[in-house]
């Protein structure tokens, strides 16, 4: 986050740990709890994914499937996920940009975002 393409327009999208500390409805022991679920969540993710890369398993969905991309987002390369999604068989298939967010598009672009979602999901 420091060096740019994980949040562009938003100072911290996964909370404010002070803000955590100040509040009535926090402890110290919640916030060490949930960042240590966060620590393990993420070993145990990231190994599987390395051995299992997921362009490798899925490639064909009988379901709708949505990329949703930030066009500065340098955590998901842009291209790798333009790449998998074109390789992807589906009926039903759309790749969404948000042309000024990096990886948090719903947090960077809340409105257009919200847009989006009620346009593509609620008839």
């Amino acid at each position: 986050m420091k060096y740019g393409g994980s949040a562009r327009l938003i100072d911290n999208p996964d909370g404010d740990s002070l803000g955590v500390l100040l509040s009535s409805e926090y402890s110290l022991l919640d916030l060490l709890r949930y960042n240590r679920g966060l620590v393990y969540s993420q070993q145990k993710l990231l190994a599987d994914i390395l051995k299992n890369p997921l362009p490798g398993i899925v490639t064909k969905l009988e379901i709708p499937v949505y990329f949703v991309m930030g066009r500065y987002d340098y955590d998901t390369s842009y291209q790798a996920a333009k790449n998998y999604f074109d390789g992807i068989e589906a009926d039903q298939k759309e790749f969404i940009t948000f042309e000024k967010s990096a990886h948090y598009p719903q947090f960077e672009e809340k409105e257009t975002f919200s847009k989006w979602m009620a346009d593509t999901f609620i008839h």
